[in-house]
């Protein structure tokens, strides 16, 4: 299985492909129309770029899709690191922390981003947040290329769980021009500032004399580097490298993040599922098992309208219900029934047995190209996402050369075949099989043909 590591700064596009056995890295610098520093301008044009630096790092060797996954690590620049402290006789703490990042933030506005807030300990809240035009973008070069975007990871928020203490300390990092320096607690990041010129190391030992009491009735003394050279502070300081110098190799320079994000994501999967991965911080319903605080998301809005108007609607539902003996049709008058009034109608419900709705998130499908056209998998499956589907996987069928496209289902699931043949109605020519066992992995496979 491969993992497709990307990062992106200063144009330069950086890949590590990373397996059981190897790691290999490339990279290509970018025009000016394409990315402009850590942004991706064209997707189009940057997924093609991308795709052959795939093709040259795997050696033309063919992959499936469904074992190719893609891991984008992003810039320092691009996301907004807080904590945020609370005081519960202050009222709801939601409201206390959503006022309180407004206020700390600069130049953006909370709409504009995709973010989330966790409890990292009593009464303190780590705030991260992406902007939604970055991970849309992130979103768009994963469809181009067809491959499952695993993780989109604010790489900074590595480093403390690399350290593995939740002792103050700072990190200083070199990323290809840039210079960051950040400061870290309880496993979090609560201030950083990246700088697009090198500072002189006098500069930068008068900052961490500057930072390490940031806020603070004493110094911070810990200090990491990464991918600088070795310098020395004031007696009282402790700098250590975060990778000693001796295990990076020529081929490891440069692509010391890749091979750190590799090597933790190896030995701790559940990284993927924590707030480090900013693909949580989408607005679609996530369960947390390991702590009851939970963590906030930008969808939480969204559900509470929806909530609101259910309850809207079920109040008008059981007005509409009520004995005909509490309102008055013919006036506006209510009468009101006086206690020694008996009630001598009874009005039982009929029960009406009501199917269940149907929800495209809650079936997977997987795409398979039996034309034989080159990228028909995974223009069907963009196709299949822009209609609301879950399209986990496409790859190529064991036939070719089909001209119908064939949908199999799971029996369990066949009431959303005529759902899935609305979709495609004018644009596949479709025939359907109740035939996919109930022990596959998903729950409808599509065959697609030429027409």
């Amino acid at each position: 299985m491969y993992k497709l590591i990307v990062s992106l700064n200063e144009n330069h596009l950086k890949l590590s492909v990373a397996d059981t056995k190897s790691f290999r890295s490339i990279s290509a610098e970018l025009d000016s129309g394409v990315a402009n520093d850590s942004e991706i301008l064209n997707p189009q044009i940057f997924s093609e770029v991308l795709f052959n630096l795939i093709k040259e790092a795997t050696q033309g060797s063919k992959s499936s899709h469904k074992n190719t996954s893609l891991h984008f690590l992003v810039e320092p620049q691009d996301v907004y690191f807080h904590f945020i402290t609370v005081n519960k006789k202050n009222g709801d703490v939601d409201e206390q922390i959503i006022n309180d990042i407004r206020n700390k933030l600069d130049k953006v506005s909370l709409d504009e981003l995709y973010f989330s807030y966790q409890k990292i300990a009593p009464f303190v809240y780590q705030f991260i947040g992406i902007k939604k035009e970055k991970l849309d973008m992130y979103l768009d070069v994963s469809r181009a290329l067809g491959y499952e975007l695993k993780a989109v990871v604010p790489w900074l928020m590595l480093l403390p769980r690399y350290v593995g203490n939740n002792e103050p300390c700072i990190f200083l990092s070199k990323s290809d021009a840039d210079q960051i320096v950040a400061l870290s607690e309880l496993n979090g990041i609560f201030f950083c500032e990246v700088f697009d010129k090198e500072r002189s190391p006098q500069d930068l030992a008068k900052m961490v004399s500057q930072i390490s009491v940031y806020k603070r009735p004493s110094p911070i003394t810990k200090i990491y580097s990464l991918n600088g050279d070795s310098f020395s502070l004031d007696p009282n300081f402790v700098v250590k490298p975060l990778i000693p110098q001796e295990e990076i190799t020529e081929q490891l320079k440069g692509y010391e993040m890749h091979a750190l994000y590799n090597k933790m994501i190896e030995e701790d999967p559940t990284l993927l599922t924590s707030q480090l991965n900013a693909l949580g911080y989408l607005p679609v319903p996530v369960v947390q098992t390991e702590q009851k605080s939970p963590v906030v998301y930008a969808g939480a809005a969204l559900a509470l309208i929806l909530l609101v108007g259910l309850g809207y609607l079920f109040f008008f539902k059981d007005k509409s219900t009520q004995s005909p003996q509490v309102a008055n049709s013919g006036s506006v008058t209510s009468e009101v029934l006086s206690e020694t009034q008996e009630s001598t109608v009874s009005v039982e419900p009929t029960p009406i047995e009501e199917k269940p709705e149907l929800k495209k998130e809650d079936i997977k499908i997987r795409i398979e190209n039996a034309a034989g056209i080159p990228g028909l998998a995974a223009k069907t499956k963009q196709f299949f996402q822009d209609k609301g589907w879950v399209v986990p996987e496409i790859d190529t069928a064991n036939e070719s050369g089909r001209t119908d496209t064939l949908i199999r289902i799971k029996p369990s699931k066949k009431d959303y075949l005529e759902l899935l043949k609305t979709d495609t109605q004018g644009s596949y020519e479709i025939i359907t099989e109740e035939t996919l066992a109930e022990s596959a992995e998903y729950d409808a496979l599509i065959l697609v043909g030429s027409k």
